[in-house]
């Protein structure tokens, strides 16, 4: 059988060179998947083989830390379990002579049951016996358990003794002159009595008074402690200073000495103020008749240098004589006493001395009238006014938003002041004097935020847009007279001018209004200053601003006239927040408000 060679497709095998145009083409997207695919074989076998050596390293160390855990509690174990061991050990060691000492009570009683009919005396016996041979017997245990009570009984009359002295009542004995003069809570009471014994002296600077008390810690009831005017009276009494009973006259809170006719005192005092009461009378009303300082009458023992007759107090207290009233301070009194004592204000007091501590030391030396009698009788009454604080506005300017848009973000409030004056009036009822009492704010103000747009039409912004000052600028200029205030039915205020007196904008913003000869307002402009805020300027003979203008604090914008509903000359300007209007006063600065 003949065997025919098969023809090959390859080529090679046939030998034969192919042509050009048969040569295999390289496919360049099968060698880009080719090597795309081997690249993402080779990352799963990164990943593969990383997550297998966690799992495998996460393993091992769960397989340790079980061994270290194993390991752990059991030398726990073994230290925990000889440690209790130790406990009942050295516990049982305690409980040793305990146990012995109630099977010993046990037993007595067993004895003194089985011996009962055996008579009495048989029974002590035993009973003897049992304490004889008992004590031989358990004499170490019975060293053992003094040795564990004594400290627990110790401990127990410690904490007994501690809070026994902590419970009581600890005071100062004062010894004067060897002997004890009281006993006082702490040392300030007693140095209150002391400023006592030194104010009832007429010249203290020029007494000398041994005031060398010793003292020293005593226990004593809550009945034995002495207040400050006792202290100062029994300090009197001991010291050698020869005294009697009498009463203080003390002017602003000065001693200005004693007398023994109290009663004739307080009767004159009565008398000096009687005239003006019945002055006060005939002026109605809440009127008050008192002396322009605090006068006081204190009943005590008053050294004698300090006890003047009847006939010499009553010449002092009628003088009429002005001086200059000097007030000397005994220590730790404040400024503010003093003024209220001497019946003027802390700043007056401040005025005549030039400065003032505010805590006052012994023996500072302050000036509270200046020429006057000594008791000046004065006619008086209260005023209770209050009045508004203004809030002020703070915009926050945003050009996301045009010129227009407004957003309040905290709500503005009014805030109060009250303030007390006293009036004081002459003979004839005419006011002489007003003076500040108290100045306290009731309720403070809380201050405004809006967002604010300052973005043009045309896509510029305006940075005068938004600034509201603290307050608003003088419309007129110098033309500065109130012809008519703001009230329930006139929301504004009239300011009279000549005709064309130049109008300023009170502040910076943006005209929204400009009309001409409207009925009721004439010619007027309305400013939004865009922060919640407008103002209206009306009767105006000419308007010199446009809808749109964007105008600044001070500006002119217009001539006073009187058109519209009006009877002369003048502007009629108008604040309003947040479309409600307001009195322009709370705005503008008071200085610059002249009413005619």
């Amino acid at each position: 059988m003949i065997h025919r060679p098969t023809k090959s497709s390859s080529p090679l095998r046939s030998r034969k060179v192919p042509k050009p145009h048969r040569r295999i083409k390289l496919d360049l997207k099968l060698i880009l998947l080719y090597y795309l695919h081997g690249f993402g074989d080779a990352m799963y076998w990164v990943g593969s083989t990383i997550i297998r050596r966690r799992r495998n390293l996460s393993r091992a160390l769960r397989v340790r830390m079980r061994r270290f855990s194993r390991a752990f509690l059991r030398v726990t174990r073994r230290w925990l379990g000889a440690a209790a061991d130790h406990l009942v050990e050295a516990f049982g060691e305690i409980a040793v002579p305990f146990k012995k000492l109630f099977k010993s009570i046990r037993s007595l009683f067993i004895v003194i049951r089985s011996t009962r009919d055996r008579g009495f005396k048989y029974t002590m016996q035993r009973i003897r016996m049992f304490f004889k041979y008992g004590f031989l017997w358990n004499k170490p245990l019975i060293g053992r358990l003094m040795n564990y009570l004594l400290p627990v009984i110790s401990l127990a009359v410690c904490v007994v003794v501690v809070f026994s002295m902590l419970n009581l009542n600890y005071a100062l004995q004062i010894t004067y002159n060897g002997q004890t003069v009281g006993y006082v809570a702490d040392e300030s009471v007693y140095d209150s009595a002391r400023k006592i014994i030194q104010n009832r002296m007429v010249e203290p600077t020029q007494q000398t008074w041994n005031s060398a008390a010793q003292m020293s810690i005593a226990v004593v009831d809550d009945s034995q402690l002495v207040s400050q005017e006792t202290m100062a009276e029994a300090l009197l009494s001991v010291s050698g200073e020869e005294i009697a009973q009498a009463t203080g006259l003390y002017i602003g809170g000065e001693f200005y000495g004693a007398t023994a006719a109290g009663d004739l005192l307080a009767a004159e005092l009565e008398a000096i103020i009687a005239p003006q009461q019945a002055f006060a009378a005939t002026l109605g009303g809440d009127v008050t008749v008192k002396f322009a300082r605090d006068v006081e009458l204190i009943d005590g023992i008053y050294p004698v240098s300090s006890i003047s007759t009847f006939e010499e107090i009553k010449a002092l207290v009628n003088s009429e004589e002005p001086r200059d009233i000097y007030f000397t301070a005994m220590g730790g009194e404040s400024s503010s006493e003093v003024a209220a004592k001497n019946g003027i204000s802390l700043d007056r007091l401040v005025e005549l001395n030039g400065s003032v501590d505010n805590t006052l030391t012994e023996g500072t030396r302050l000036l509270v009238a200046r020429s006057e009698p000594l008791l000046r009788v004065k006619t008086v009454t209260q005023v209770v006014e209050t009045k508004t604080i203004a809030y002020t506005t703070k915009t926050i300017k945003d050009d996301r938003f045009y010129v227009g848009y407004m957003l309040p973000v905290t709500t503005g409030e009014l805030g109060e002041r009250t303030i007390v004056s006293e009036i004081e009036y002459d003979e004839t009822g005419n006011i002489i004097s007003e003076t500040i009492i108290s100045d306290e704010v009731t309720k403070e103000s809380v201050n405004e935020e809006i967002i604010i747009g300052i973005r043009q039409q045309d896509g510029t912004t305006s940075s005068a847009v938004g600034d509201l000052s603290e307050t608003l600028a003088w419309p007129t200029g110098e033309y500065q007279f109130v012809s008519r205030g703001f009230s329930s039915y006139h929301f504004g205020i009239d300011i009279a001018g000549a005709y064309g007196t130049p109008i300023y904008a009170a502040d910076n913003g943006v005209v929204v209004r400009a009309e001409s000869m409207v009925w009721d307002y004439g010619t007027y402009i309305i400013i939004d200053h865009q922060n919640g805020m407008q103002t209206v300027y009306g009767h105006n003979s000419q308007n010199l601003v446009e809808v749109g203008d964007v105008v600044a604090k001070g500006q002119l914008i217009g001539l006073m006239g009187s058109t519209g509903n009006s009877t002369g000359n003048h502007l009629h300007f108008e604040t309003r927040w947040l479309n409600e209007k307001v009195d322009p006063e709370l705005y503008l600065d008071p200085t610059e408000v002249h009413y005619r």
